[in-house]
């Protein structure tokens, strides 16, 4: 075989009729059969290569009818929801698109563009024997009258003919290979997240000061109530999970930080000389498998919202009649006891603790562990103001937003956020 270059300069081979020739990921078998256009062309390789997947397009609809309680006219007797979607693979753009349709008007758009990803996402896919398979419904499957929901599936191979399917978007009418396709798509697609600008742990954390001690609250189980520990790594992230003293007897536990925040040395919110510390961050070879960071979301009201909001209620407010021992939190779990308490009294509210168990004395060293928060008269009208913006009862708003076994760290994360100062102790 002779190949002459751009300059006129031939190049000889000689060798087995079926090899690859590939120059920079250009197979030149593959190179002749598309610019001719005859995709069975023999040429070098024998023709004996795989098929591939070069394009996936799925469209969804959805329409259901709706019959309002309150009828719209005598003519009219039911609304209707017209939703659809589409998705679309492309190997020649490198792109994925994800489109919605919610009704007339609004259209939803997400687009992905990726060098090789794309590539690399098809070609995971078998081509010989993709969407070959669909179970079927039964005869005597039952439909809703009031909503249908249909899908059709065009794929674009690069040697086979096109392939389409259509059907009821349900189990038995798609292929039975579709639950791996999906996933395989929405993994990608979940790879690259909604970004950094809409991330609470991006714009509620604030720059570190000189001086400032890192406090990390950390949970031991799930969804439990959090625990504040004392680090100096700066590198650590909500999300991470890390090894700490436990007990007194110099055992150590894997928690996950559910939050971090920065104290000047006269507002930390534990005594310097009882907190523990963090004793570093677990790697992939202490768990041995992949770690995997949750954003947490943290909750609090645009500073203009509030300005708005107090100049409005803080000459207007109704006084608020004190109360004794309203209960936030008397949970239980195999670790802990949590009974949390506000009380309010002459215009100031004060907010107590108690836990009790082996969580509070792997943490605290003592099997009982109470605290307070403070909050001057003042502070006390910002918070009730801020909880009640359509002046809503204020104890009812109170368990409902500082309810539960870690009430208190939402509590000080909305103080936080909203400028809001209080007086921690504990004993």
């Amino acid at each position: 075989m002779i190949i002459t270059n751009t300059v006129g300069k031939p190049y000889r081979f000689k060798g087995s009729l079926c090899c690859d020739f590939d120059v920079d990921g250009i197979d030149l078998s593959d190179l002749i059969r598309d610019i001719l256009d005859i995709p069975d062309l023999f040429v070098f390789d024998g023709n004996c290569k795989p098929d591939r997947v070069d394009k996936i397009t799925i469209n969804y609809h959805r329409y259901t009818k709706i019959k309002p309680k309150v009828p719209i006219s005598d003519k009219v007797e039911y609304c209707t929801w017209d939703y659809s979607e589409q998705l679309v693979v492309d190997r020649e753009t490198e792109t994925l698109e994800y489109i919605q349709r919610v009704g007339s008007g609004c259209v939803i758009s997400r687009k992905y563009y990726v060098q090789e990803g794309i590539t690399s996402l098809l070609d995971n896919l078998d081509a010989d024997g993709l969407f070959e398979h669909i179970i079927w419904n039964d005869p005597d499957v039952l439909s809703d009258s009031n909503e249908t929901k249909d899908y059709e599936i065009t794929v674009d191979f690069h040697k086979r003919p096109q392939l389409i399917i259509s059907g009821t978007y349900d189990k038995n009418r798609l292929p039975e290979d579709w639950p791996e396709v999906a996933e395989s798509i929405l993994d990608f697609m979940r790879f690259y997240g909604i970004g950094e600008i809409l991330d609470p742990s991006m714009y509620m954390k604030a720059k570190r000061k000189a001086g400032d001690y890192i406090f990390c609250s950390v949970e031991f189980d799930e969804g439990g109530k959090s625990y504040y520990y004392l680090t100096e790594d700066d590198s650590l992230s909500i999300g991470d999970l890390v090894f700490v003293p436990i007990g007194r007897d110099g055992r150590t536990a894997i928690v996950e930080i559910v939050n971090i925040e920065y104290f000047p040395e006269d507002k930390v919110p534990f005594p310097l000389d009882k907190v523990k510390r963090i004793i570093r961050k677990c790697t992939d070879k202490d768990l041995d498998i992949p770690i995997e960071a949750d954003s947490q979301e943290n909750e609090s009201l645009e500073l203009d919202k509030i300005k708005h909001i107090i100049d409005i209620r803080f000459d207007k407010q109704e006084p608020v009649l004190p109360f004794d021992r309203l209960v936030l939190c008397n949970e239980e779990t195999p670790r802990v006891k949590v009974n949390v308490w506000a009380v309010l009294s002459e215009g100031c509210l004060k907010i107590s603790g108690q836990d009790f168990g082996e969580a509070a004395e792997d943490v605290f060293g003592e099997d009982e562990y109470e605290y307070f928060y403070d909050f001057d008269r003042e502070n006390t009208e910002r918070l009730f103001t801020l909880l009640t913006p359509e002046r809503q009862n204020i104890k009812e708003m109170l368990v409902q937003k500082f309810g539960g076994i870690d009430g208190c760290r939402i509590l000080r994360e909305f103080c936080d956020a909203n400028n809001i100062a209080y007086r921690f102790s504990s004993c």
